[in-house]
């Protein structure tokens, strides 16, 4: 099982914690996994997502995100969410970097392939 390693400062010297990882926990769309983990300041999502998994539709955040696609490939595609209107798609594959804006609507159009994502944001 993997584990989630935190290394803390400690008064003079740093020190290691050791943890185990959440679960993935089932999304709300067909084939869609997501796992997070959250310390200091930063968090981090990844998706794991099935072959032919639904689309995940078109929303947005007000935060701003840096991606990188660990495997896989698919579309990602941007949008009006005002009028739920898809304006242009790009396709993805794994080694991609992704950042996103904050208040970017987007989609993602899941490829044929296992596909794994990993987010992260200051917060």
């Amino acid at each position: 099982m993997s584990k989630f390693i935190d290394m803390i400062k400690l008064t003079d010297k740093s020190a290691l914690e050791s943890s185990m990882l959440p679960q993935f926990t089932p999304l709300d769309f067909r084939g869609w996994k997501g796992i997070s983990m959250q310390n200091s300041s930063l968090f981090m999502f990844l998706f794991d997502v099935e072959p032919d998994a639904d689309k995940f539709p078109l929303h947005a955040d007000e935060s701003e995100w840096m991606a990188y696609v660990i495997e896989g490939e698919g579309k990602l595609v941007a949008g009006n969410i005002t009028c739920n209107e898809e304006t242009e798609a790009i396709s993805f594959q794994q080694g991609d970097f992704i950042s996103f804006a904050p208040n970017t609507p987007h989609a993602w159009q899941p490829g044929p392939k296992k596909t794994k994502i990993l987010f992260c944001k200051n917060i």
